[in-house]
């Protein structure tokens, strides 16, 4: 090799190209379909069908939480691939995938060595919760990639009229994809809108105040119908007089997960580190986002993906700078940087492991063979998040069993002809208490029998699955 193409560099290639291609082989099967990717899934499906933003597994409602542009792109990824789990989860890992070549760029402006780029970018690939994240068909790294567009303009170009209002232009779109990437905007508009007033570029605000609040305006007079209509939809309660919205999403629970504090301490260490030779307006930019968050979103376990791009950029920039110390500090923070090395690849080798050996209890294929061999065409279904693709599939009107469907929504509007439950939950003396129905029990699923996977030997060595398709098939009685 020459000195320009060293064998580290072929070594990142062909690390990342499999780690792409072990995404895409895996994104159907893990993780099993679940609650939050069915609602989204079920917004996508009445989209396509012309009826909205309606959320058809529950009560109908009509879902104006997120804007328009995640739906737009999975009805666009749906009509090419057709409604299936993986076309559906296919968007956000490719915005995944664009979300870690942006951070990788962002750490070149900040000079950071290409070994080290090339080594965080490896580490934020098989990271647990960005790997959770991008299988999760939620919208995530959608929102990510857009909003981390103008923090990199924001070092690289200069503030001209097509460099604002292409600023303005993608963080709209980020917020119509999700309102809670507003934690990643706030600290670049501001930084930017600082920029512009010290130099006295004041014919830049007019786009960059009219482009976002003409976007959003459209939205808001075409979904809501008014402004008080949609602050009327965020503060009031649900129609079963839950929270609001407001309350839902709003209020910071620090949900650190334990895996990340290795990585949270190196992240510490170099804001201290980058503060002691005064970089105070890189630092302030690059940790806004993260106290923000902590500060403001209540956190169930995925959003803190949105963050993370913030983690890995600190994480660079703070082994770059540690590398000019000749012994003391440098070897705590190389040993924080191994440590998270050795956490996030013991996970991506266990996990790996358990996918592939458990893939026929998490293939949605199988199940939905069996499914329609079970479920007439076109029958009215209850059951558990897991089984919607499976209906959809079988062209099956299906309702997922929650406590937000009353005794009106499950049979004055739908009377459901049978019920399917995954095996992990026990939902159906519930509903026939609450419901008063009888449930005939007249099918089980196995996804092992229905396999012809010969290792069984080699699980022993990996994780236990404890969520699968594995469930029982109900006859409903009235």
């Amino acid at each position: 090799m020459t000195g320009k193409n060293p064998n580290y560099q072929w070594f990142f290639y062909i690390t990342m190209a499999l780690l792409v291609v072990w995404n895409i082989y895996t994104l159907r099967f893990w993780p099993v379909a679940w609650y939050d990717e069915i609602i989204l899934a079920s917004i996508t499906d009445s989209f396509m069908n012309g009826d909205g933003f309606v959320l058809g597994v529950e009560n109908g409602e009509n879902i104006l939480t997120y804007g328009p542009v995640y739906f737009l792109l999975t009805s666009l990824s749906c009509s090419i691939g057709g409604f299936t789990i993986f076309s559906f989860r296919l968007v956000n890992l490719l915005f995944s995938f664009l979300t870690i070549v942006l951070t990788y760029k962002i750490m070149d402006v900040f000079s950071v060595r290409k070994g080290i780029r090339m080594a965080i970018t490896l580490l934020f690939l098989i990271d647990i919760l960005y790997l959770g994240n991008a299988h999760s068909g939620r919208m995530e790294f959608v929102a990510l990639f857009f909003a981390l567009i103008p923090y990199y303009l924001y070092y690289t170009k200069k503030d001209t009229f097509i460099v604002i209002s292409s600023s303005v232009l993608v963080a709209t779109v980020a917020f119509m994809t999700t309102p809670r990437i507003i934690i990643i905007l706030l600290p670049i508009v501001l930084f930017v809108f600082i920029r512009l007033i010290k130099t006295k570029k004041w014919m830049l605000l007019i786009p960059f105040f009219a482009i976002p609040a003409g976007m959003y305006l459209v939205w808001i007079f075409c979904s809501y119908g008014s402004l008080s209509n949609m602050l009327s939809y965020y503060t009031s309660s649900g129609k079963s007089d839950g929270p609001s919205l407001w309350e839902n999403f709003v209020g910071g629970n620090f949900n650190i997960m334990k895996w990340h504090i290795p990585l949270l301490m190196a992240v510490l260490f170099t804001v201290v580190d980058q503060l002691r030779k005064k970089k105070y307006q890189d630092m302030l930019l690059l940790t806004l986002p993260v106290i923000l968050f902590y500060l403001i979103v209540f956190d169930t376990g995925m959003y803190a993906a949105l963050i993370l791009p913030f983690f890995y950029l600190l994480l660079a920039i703070g082994l770059n700078s540690v590398l000019e110390y000749r012994k003391g500090l440098k070897y705590v923070y190389v040993a924080l940087v191994g440590l998270c090395f050795i956490v996030n690849s013991g996970y991506f080798v266990l996990k790996s492991g358990t996918v592939v050996l458990f893939k026929e209890t998490r293939d949605e294929r199988l199940l939905n063979k069996w499914f329609q061999a079970q479920v007439p065409e076109g029958s009215r279904v209850i059951g558990s998040s897991s089984y919607y693709y499976a209906c959809h599939a079988n062209n099956c009107a299906f309702k997922r069993m929650c406590g937000n469907l009353s005794y009106n929504d499950l049979y004055t509007g739908f009377k459901p002809e049978y019920m399917i439950i995954n095996s992990c939950e026990d939902v159906p003396k519930v509903f026939e208490t609450q419901h008063k129905f009888k449930a005939e029990k007249i099918a089980h699923y196995n996804p092992r029998k229905e396999s012809s996977n010969v290792i069984p030997q080699l699980r022993k060595f990996v994780f236990n699955i404890t969520t699968t398709y594995e469930g029982d098939l109900y006859r409903i009685v009235y």
